[in-house]
């Protein structure tokens, strides 16, 4: 062996360890520039905040700008796991203050992100809402999905959603 020739087993370590050199720069480069791209996005940690903010905001009756909080972590939220919570607390609030049709599309979107959590309940509020806003057959007709989709489920339902549909009808 020469003084050049560099001994198999230390040539494999150091190409191993080149390798993973240029793993971390590669991975570090990618997470500089997607912190870069989504600047105004929230890291858990923000998020975590920004709900406990929302509610806290509901408990002290601030509704409207709790609303604003739960807009603002629809945008900027990286976890669309949470989307279904915040279209579902979002449509609450929507609705407490009267503006229907905005809780209507918030509980429709708790259908797309959130099929297994407040489905039911936002189904429930959903024909409410429509009837809020006078119109008795959607609000019928969600009552009636409601039921076809739950009752069995739910049966404690069962008694509500006839006595709704009743009231519609007058």
């Amino acid at each position: 062996m020469t003084e050049t020739e560099i001994p198999e087993e230390k040539r494999s370590l150091s190409t191993r360890l080149l390798m993973v050199g240029v793993a971390v720069v590669v991975i570090l480069s990618f997470a500089i520039v997607w912190n870069q791209a989504n600047p105004n996005d929230y890291n858990l940690t923000q998020e975590t905040l920004h709900a406990g903010t929302a509610n806290t905001l509901i408990s002290l009756g601030k509704l409207a700008g709790a609303e604003e909080v739960f807009t603002d972590l629809l945008e900027r939220s990286r976890s669309e796991a949470n989307f279904g919570t915040y279209y579902f607390q979002r449509g609450n609030l929507r609705y407490k203050l009267e503006r229907y049709e905005g809780a209507i599309e918030d509980y429709k979107q708790v259908a797309v992100h959130d099929p297994d959590g407040f489905i039911y309940q936002s189904r429930w509020n959903l024909a409410q809402a429509y009837a809020r806003l006078g119109d008795n057959e959607q609000a019928a007709n969600e009552l009636k999905a409601f039921q076809e989709e739950y009752g069995e489920e739910l049966p404690q339902f069962e008694n509500r959603v006839n006595m709704a549909l009743l009231l519609l009808e007058e």
